[in-house]
């Protein structure tokens, strides 16, 4: 309804199944990607999960998903935001992390 408005909206659904301990990681990933889709067929335009660094998670998320995969790297210790472009990530996330640095 939002898009009959304005179609410059651009929702950007978020799951937070990477940033709570999980102790079956195979079972994390698909949990995320459940709901990476449920959001796509709700009309998200992107997904992001913060707390997903694994170059190898990040690829086949973005390859499961016909959604753009969004990560958060305003963490100390992240991974070079290059690391996360290669691995399939189209929008990369600092939030308050360099305010929080400071």
């Amino acid at each position: 309804a939002i898009r009959a408005l304005d179609g410059r909206f651009f929702i950007n659904a978020r799951t937070d199944t990477h940033i709570v301990p999980w102790d079956d990681p195979a079972a994390r990933f698909e949990e995320t990607l459940r709901r990476a889709t449920l959001c796509a067929a709700a009309g998200a335009d992107g997904i992001f999960v913060p707390g997903l660094a694994s170059p190898e998670e990040i690829e086949g998320l973005s390859r499961a998903v016909a959604l753009p995969v969004n990560v958060y790297a305003g963490y100390a210790g992240a991974p070079p935001a290059e690391s996360f472009a290669r691995a399939g990530a189209r929008r990369i996330s600092l939030g308050c992390g360099p305010l929080q640095a400071a």
